[in-house]
């Protein structure tokens, strides 16, 4: 019980340890870090959409989502304005510089990805995959509670 546990806490750590690798070699190899690659592309997809639904769909804190947007409209890269429907809500927008962007880095992404996984074969892809999926299932699956809950329970 004990080893496997030791395993799992390896395993979760070597994740950590491998999405900061991703995120440092994305911002190096493509001038652009990641979060903000794929905020840009999420907007490109969805077009106009409401900050809220940015969060949500990049699964991600209000607040992040804020300071990442904000810093992109400085650049020039997306445009905010108030949701005529709802003055609650910012609906962000790409702008021509941002779509341009895209589209210089759409022919670097996928040598980005091929290099990352040049000498990985399919089928130990598919089995990384198959075990990530899995981990985030179960993972999905756990009750909300604490370890004090628990005990007292």
């Amino acid at each position: 019980m004990q080893d496997s546990l030791a395993m799992v806490e390896d395993l979760f750590a070597q994740l950590g340890r491998t999405w900061y690798e991703v995120l440092e070699a994305a911002e190096r190899q493509l001038g652009i870090s990641y979060a903000r690659l794929m905020l840009l592309t999420r907007l490109q997809a969805l077009g106009e959409v409401s900050q809220v639904r940015l969060q949500h769909e990049l699964h991600v804190d209000g607040a992040a989502i804020s300071r990442q947007v904000k810093q992109l409209e400085r650049e020039g890269l997306v445009t905010r304005r108030t949701n005529p429907a709802d003055n609650r809500f910012t609906l962000v927008t790409l702008t021509t510089a941002g779509r341009e962007l895209l589209e210089r880095l759409a022919g670097a992404r996928p040598e980005f990805y091929q290099r990352a996984r040049s000498d990985l074969t399919p089928e130990e892809l598919a089995a990384v995959r198959t075990v990530l999926q899995r981990l985030q299932t179960n993972l999905a699956a756990m009750p909300v509670e604490t370890a004090g809950q628990r005990q007292r329970g």
